[in-house]
């Protein structure tokens, strides 16, 4: 499973470490980005970076509480892809989940 969201870089950093320490993800892949969007009525433009978490689907429910609950944004992008992974990536992955 991937969860997704966008956040300012000085965020990202302390939110990877607290799901990697909670072991709701495995890994976290980090993209630098400028997104432009639209708020209050104006386009507005953001240095933010994607973060992709790969985690176990019984996880991602807790995952994205977690980044809920903890994100800097009143409105977070947080998306939910399910994906077809390799057996022994999956079996890394549950192992993190076992310790």
């Amino acid at each position: 499973m991937l969860i997704i969201t966008t956040l300012p870089k000085k965020s990202a950093k302390r939110i990877k470490s607290m799901v990697l320490e909670k072991k709701l993800a495995g890994c976290v892949l980090e993209i630098k980005s400028e997104s432009i969007f639209l708020w209050n009525n104006s386009i507005e433009k953001a240095n933010e970076v994607l973060l992709i978490f790969k985690t176990l689907p019984e996880m991602s429910e807790q995952l994205k509480e977690f980044l809920k609950e903890n994100h800097p944004y009143s409105i977070p992008f947080i998306a939910q892809v399910p994906i077809k992974i390799n057996k022994e990536y999956l079996r890394w992955l549950e192992e993190i989940n076992k310790n």
